[in-house]
């Protein structure tokens, strides 16, 4: 009998046997028996059945055993390649990183002198003018370099930049809090205390990445490639 033909058998048998189950009213002790006898004609036909496909079934799953350890076996020959050229990427990502950021910091520095010296030249011209207390003003106001824009640093694909806060000069940020220089939230004092820890200023490291010292003085935006 072919494998089509036992499948045709089966489900002969199984609708054969749904319609005694349907017809069968068990009303006193012989219908009761019946029925009971024809519920194990159903456990022994399954116990049948499960013993038909459980030899094909070890088979198939041995195969199955076989194909995942080829298939793990394929792939791990390609992951110590792939794992030289990711250490590769990343390690010239981190070096493009290092390089943007000297030349961020010195961009910076340039845009810093760039508008001192542009405050200074104001001042002393309206001080030539009589105009001291003008002069007096903008010497005291904060100085606000120009931004610098972001240095694009190639990455592989499917990996992401994540950014913390690093506190390079305590003083230098309670100075530019206190001067102005630096926004200061209208937060409580336990959240001003909150802010002050990492967790409060890598939030904030997350928006402004490598501009953070530039709103923040004395805190660096540090990145990690994950």
């Amino acid at each position: 009998m072919s494998e089509q033909e036992k499948v045709g058998s089966v489900e002969t048998t199984a609708l054969a046997l749904k319609v005694k189950a349907d017809a069968i009213v068990i009303k006193d002790k012989p219908t009761f028996i019946a029925a009971e006898a024809l519920y194990d004609t159903y456990h022994e036909t399954e116990k049948t059945i499960l013993n038909h496909h459980k030899e094909p079934k070890a088979t198939a799953h041995a195969k199955w055993k076989k194909i995942c350890a080829l298939e793990k076996k394929h792939v791990s020959s390609f992951s110590e390649g792939k794992a030289i050229l990711k250490s590769k990427m990343r390690a010239f990502t981190a070096e493009q990183q290092r390089i943007a950021s000297e030349l961020r910091k010195q961009q910076e520095e340039e845009a810093r002198k760039k508008a001192e010296d542009a405050r200074l030249a104001d001042a002393e011209e309206l001080d030539a003018k009589g105009e001291h207390g003008q002069a007096d003003a903008i010497l005291e106001a904060p100085i606000v370099p120009e931004q610098v824009a972001p240095i694009e640093v190639m990455q592989r694909k499917g990996e992401t930049t994540r950014w913390s806060a690093k506190i390079i000069d305590f003083k230098a940020l309670c100075q530019a809090w206190g001067e102005g220089k630096a926004p200061m939230p209208d937060l409580s004092e336990d959240q001003l205390k909150a802010i002050c820890t990492a967790t409060g200023l890598n939030k904030i490291a997350t928006g402004l990445k490598a501009n953070m010292i530039s709103v923040y003085p004395g805190v660096e935006g540090v990145s990690k490639i994950s």
